[in-house]
């Protein structure tokens, strides 16, 4: 399975590692990185365990957002 990201989320990653490395210093930030791609690998190995839910949701205008819950 590949996983694909639209490219606001690659920069909300970006943002959400400089947030942490500069609050909370470098190691913060690698854990929070660890545990994101923990998470994917999680996804790839057993997607049928992961409940996929499309919301529309209204900000500046409308944006299409996929939830995972398990």
């Amino acid at each position: 399975m590949r996983l694909e990201f639209h490219p606001a989320v690659q920069r909300d990653l970006g943002d959400a590692l400089d947030y942490y490395r500069k609050e909370g210093g470098p190691n913060l930030s690698e854990r929070f990185e660890k545990e994101f791609r923990a998470c994917l690998s999680a996804i790839k190995a057993a997607p049928a365990d992961f409940l996929f839910t499309w919301e529309v949701m209204r900000s500046a205008g409308f944006v299409c957002r996929i939830s995972l819950t398990y």
